[in-house]
Order: structure tokens, then sequence, then C-alpha cells
């Protein structure tokens, strides 16, 4: 099985589109493309967005929200991306983003993929790939990078699989437990093979540790209409 990273320096994207289900003995989502330079815009709700490792590291923040441009049918780039509220929680000290120096906001970078989950299910997922987020708390120092799925993207909350459906906006999970991420493997870009996708954690000079980022809400293009080609 492949690790999924990233080529340099990028952002996180990923969005909905229409997909058809091709019955194979595979039965996969074939995509339709998206007219170029298409914007999207992601904001959580209910969950407050939350970041663990598996060994106990968290940091807890209140909103994410992000836009992002589709530059294919299946990628696209982040232009404005930020969680907001962020602190360690237990000694409630807020967390700068190294970046900015900004306290209590981490800024983004990154690409999104629009991939399938097989074998998990027929349906969709965004994947997110970020590139290193360095930021500290209480003047420790975390870098977060990799790469994190959701799971099935669904036409609303506890609605249906995308698969199928013409839309102008999705709903999405990114769901993890203690750091313990529930999407873990995807299918590769031509969908012949399987491949990781694990988001790290690291503190310090500290070795990295798998990660997980627990939020959901709503994707939504900022289009009138979607061209099909």
């Amino acid at each position: 099985m492949k690790r999924l990273t990233t080529l340099g320096p990028s952002l996180i994207v990923a969005f909905t589109v229409l997909a058809i289900a091709s019955s194979t003995a595979w039965a996969y989502t074939e995509f339709r493309p998206l007219p170029e330079g298409v914007l999207f815009s992601f904001e959580s709700e209910v969950e407050k967005p939350k970041l663990d490792t598996l060994g106990g590291k968290n940091i807890l923040c209140l909103h994410l929200s992000a836009k992002g441009k589709f530059t294919s049918d299946r990628l696209g780039w982040i232009l404005e991306a930020m969680f907001t509220g962020c602190e360690e929680p237990s000694l409630k000290i807020k967390c700068t983003d190294l970046s900015s120096g900004i306290t209590g906001v981490l800024f983004v970078n990154g690409e999104f993929h629009i991939r399938h989950l097989l074998p998990e299910s027929n349906g969709v997922t965004f994947v997110l790939l970020p590139g290193l987020i360095h930021f500290s708390c209480l003047g420790i120092l975390f870098v977060l990078s990799g790469c994190v799925a959701s799971t099935d993207v669904l036409t609303k909350q506890n609605g249906e699989s995308v698969v199928n459906k013409k839309l102008t906006s999705s709903y999405t999970t990114f769901l993890q437990e203690r750091g313990d991420q529930k999407i873990t493997s995807i299918d590769t870009d031509s969908s012949l093979g399987m491949e990781e996708c694990i988001l790290k954690m690291k503190q310090e000079a500290g070795s990295s540790e798998s990660a997980g980022l627990l939020t959901l809400g709503s994707f939504t293009l900022e289009a009138t209409e979607i061209m099909l080609h």
C-alpha cells in the first residue's frame, strides 16, 4: 500500500461534484469534470474542530472555515483557511500560529483531492493534504503535517451519498477518536489500488505521532450552476 504525500507546499482542497456509479465488479464512482476556477467554501458546524494524537496530545478550536478554488474536476487549492480560537484545553493556553504570529488562529496551506472510499464503501471522500503547520502552545512547538480523509460525502447531515447526484453543496465529517482517524485508507487517483492517508503531529524534538481531525460541516459551491463536459 502506498502512502499519499504532498508534492511541495500545498493547500487543502476538496469538494463535491457529481459522480456517476459505474457497474463493474468493483462498482466505483466516475467523476464528471467541473469548470476550472469554480470557487467553494467550507464552514464547520456543531462539533468544535479538535486535533488529537494517539499519545494523548490535543488541541481544541472553536471554528474552522475555508475558501478555495477548483483547478480541475477533482483537485483544487485553498485561498483562505483557518482554525480560530485554538488552545491547549487542559491549561486553557491559546496557541499561536508561527507563520503569522497571531494568537488563537492556525492558518493552513495545502491541496485537496476527491477520491473513492473503496473498499470501505462506494462513496467519495474529501482528502486534505496540509503543508507543514507550525504553531506553539505555552512555548511548546508543534508541527502538523500529512493527510486526512473524510467519511462519505453526503447531500446533507445524515443524508444520502452524493454519488449520482448533481449538487451545489454537500456535507462531510472528519471523524476520529483519541487520535485514531477513522479513514486511513483510500483509493489511488486511478482507482487501481489503495494508499495510506495519515495525519501526523510532532511536539518539539519528539517523534511524529498519528493524529486525527474531528469536525463536520458543509461545503458550498459559489456558482449558480455546474456545467458538465
